[in-house]
């Protein structure tokens, strides 16, 4: 197991930057749990009613706490400065549930990924489903348009 040092280096180091950029932290938690890997590992997250955004890094023997800390929040504030409202990891999870429901959804990510892309394709080529990504300042919408429901 990790000192406990490593985590709250890699939290400072994290919070540092974020506040260097103007986000302020709410609640954090820093925590040392035993497991059978001998790394660690940073998440940076913002949850509200319109916004689910996180960002992670994982630490190995030879990188600094700091650095994890820092890529972390870097990657963070990509999400957070675009203003998107779910971050690039998991919009390809999301997506294609989307296709799924009733009506259109819509949602801002900070980029179009090859991931969302394939996912979304492969959810069409199951659901009939449309999609379409179109830019918005600082983010692109995201439109998913579910198959029309035909009556029977």
């Amino acid at each position: 197991m990790l000192p406990n040092h490593v985590a709250e280096r890699q939290f400072s180091a994290a919070l540092h930057l974020l506040k260097q950029n103007g986000v302020a932290a709410g609640e954090s938690l820093v925590e040392v749990d035993e497991a059978s890997s001998p790394g660690s590992s940073i998440l940076i997250a913002q949850s509200s009613e319109d916004c689910l955004i996180g960002a992670d890094a994982l630490g190995r023997r030879g990188v600094p706490a700091e650095r994890v800390g820092e890529a972390a929040a870097r990657r963070f504030l990509i999400s957070f400065h675009s203003r998107a409202s779910i971050d690039m990891n998991l919009a390809d999870s999301i997506a294609p549930l989307l296709c799924l429901a009733k009506s259109s959804s819509q949602f801002l990510v900070p980029e179009i990924t090859d991931h969302l892309r394939t996912s979304l394709h492969v959810a069409r080529i199951f659901t009939g489903s449309e999609f379409e990504f179109s830019k918005a300042s600082g983010s692109w919408l995201v439109t998913v348009t579910p198959k029309k429901q035909q009556n029977s």
